[in-house]
């Protein structure tokens, strides 16, 4: 089995099944969510931040956690809720050549990889039992 097929089959993918899809959909939503989340809650923090930005904070970062305890697959609406946001910044270094886009990318795949190894590690000894 290759690299591949063992990313493919700790995060659930699945292209005949349908529920796939509703954790992709899941995923992207609350990375989007993420992200308008981390904005408004930066802005509250800032001279001109007030209390519509802290609640529209709060509403994005309930989406997330919604998200992520409706699905069954968890792991993967956990892919997607840091891919999402890790894919915009590396389209922004892409497009403007920032340096700091690209570091957040890297981050955000680490901690990708980290949760990957471990979801791994999780599956294994659970096969083993």
């Amino acid at each position: 089995m290759n690299i591949a097929q063992q990313v493919k089959d700790i995060f659930g993918y699945d292209r005949s099944a349908l529920g796939w899809y509703r954790d992709f959909a899941l995923g992207v939503t609350s990375g989007i969510s993420l992200i308008f989340g981390v904005v408004f809650a930066l802005v509250v923090h800032s001279r001109r931040g007030s209390s519509f930005d802290l609640n529209v904070s709060l509403g994005c970062f309930a989406v997330v956690m919604l998200c992520i305890l409706v699905s069954p697959q968890k792991s993967t609406v956990f892919a997607g809720t840091i891919a999402t946001p890790a894919a915009f910044a590396l389209l922004k270094f892409m497009t403007t050549g920032a340096l700091r886009p690209l570091l957040v990318f890297l981050g955000l795949m680490l901690l990708l990889g980290v949760a990957g190894a471990i979801l791994g590690l999780i599956q294994w000894y659970r096969r083993q039992r």
